[in-house]
């Protein structure tokens, strides 16, 4: 089943700004985990009428990413985009396999990577900016420069998350479609693993953080 009209033009634009206004607590404002897999799911989820779905699915992708934390020069695959892209597939009138989405949202928050890193080299620009205008005796405007990158981040998390999504509603029924049953099937096994994989994950983490 393709998407609507009014799906492409009113409910996925909305999730899409949603989630990258949420993307924005990752390093941007606030840093209240309001953009962890765990909180970003179930809202999605709820948004589309399937919370069950997005708690699963957030679940997953937070125990899949508990050490994935953008901290310092440290940059992994964006959790955010990756569940949002994941959860907004596995919701959408496509019908598309849960597996399938899950691939699709880890692709995306691996090529989401290579937009932060383009999104630090501008930001390393404007760092140079202000260093010269506070070397001239004069105050960087701030606020305005704060409110501007966040607004550019934010349009770009969006679109991001909205070409991917929709990417995915139109590609992945064919594609899957045409694997061969026994590669299916073990897409079914991997997918059936990972709960368990991000579980030992978990307790890998606590461990070490308990000493």
């Amino acid at each position: 089943m393709s998407p609507s009209i009014e799906y492409l033009l009113v409910w996925l634009p909305l999730a899409s700004s949603l989630s990258g206004f949420l993307q924005l607590d990752s390093t941007r404002i606030g840093q209240w985990m309001l953009s962890r897999p765990i909180v970003i799911g179930p809202v999605l989820g709820v948004l589309f009428g399937a919370p069950e779905l997005g708690m699963w699915l957030g679940a997953l992708w937070e125990l899949l990413t508990l050490e994935n934390l953008p901290v310092g020069e440290s940059l992994p695959p964006n959790a955010c985009v990756a569940t949002a892209v994941c959860v907004l597939c596995a919701v959408s009138p496509a019908q598309i396999e849960e597996v399938a989405c899950v691939a699709w949202g880890m692709l995306a928050g691996i090529l989401f990577r290579r937009v932060e890193v383009w999104i630090r080299t501008l930001q390393n620009a404007l760092n140079l900016r202000a260093e010269r205008l506070l070397q001239g005796g004069k105050l960087p405007p701030l606020a305005k420069w704060i409110f501007e990158w966040c607004l550019f981040e934010l349009c770009l998390t969006m679109v991001f998350i909205y070409f991917a999504s929709l990417l995915g509603m139109l590609a992945l029924p064919p594609a899957w479609s045409l694997l061969p049953f026994g590669w299916q099937q073990g897409f079914h096994l991997i997918y059936s693993l990972l709960p368990f994989l991000g579980l030992a994950l978990a307790f890998h983490l606590f461990r070490w953080a308990g000493g």
